[in-house]
């Protein structure tokens, strides 16, 4: 069964998500905005295995910290859509103007077009479902004071569906 738990990072609040297959234990991170040591923490506490970044968009607060995870924890970048290319090569940039930490440009591994479906080590022949559904579910859940589990979600396998643009 897919979990979920969402953590708010940077001083935006943006909600990252955490999700993983209880049986196998494989983690993918969604838009890990920031704060990677917060994060890090809360994926040993889980006691779960990353093996991809998500990316649902290239906005600083999405995607300020998804280069150096990438590269410390050689992960895959998924997403976004290549009309984010600008948002990606801005980052440093942006990382400085709004006072995060220094962020890092980097290459997705794949990059997502309308239509695309992902599912990477927990697709048990279940139909890829929309990881923004599970982004805006959280939304309404989460809150800045801690990370918020989210209920179970009764698929055996999980991937997800970008938008043309990669915009919400």
């Amino acid at each position: 069964m897919l979990r979920y738990l969402t953590v708010p990072v940077t001083a935006f609040q943006q909600n990252c998500s955490i999700v993983w297959c209880d049986e196998t234990r494989a983690a993918a991170i969604i838009d890990p905005g920031g704060e990677l040591p917060r994060l890090r923490d809360e994926v040993q506490r889980l006691g779960v295995t990353l093996e991809a970044i998500w990316l649902t968009h290239a906005h600083i607060d999405h995607a300020g910290a998804t280069g150096t995870l990438a590269r410390e924890d050689k992960l895959p970048i998924i997403g976004p859509h290549e009309a984010d290319q600008f948002w990606i090569d801005a980052l440093p940039q942006q990382s400085r103007m709004f006072g995060f930490p220094s962020a890092e440009a980097f290459a997705p591994t794949r990059w997502l077009l309308d239509g695309d479906t992902y599912a990477h080590g927990y697709d048990h022949g279940v139909e890829p479902f929309s990881v923004w559904g599970i982004v805006r579910a959280t939304l309404e859940r989460g809150g800045p004071d801690e990370p918020e589990m989210g209920e179970d979600i009764d698929l055996e396998g999980f991937g997800f569906r970008i938008w043309a643009g990669g915009q919400s």
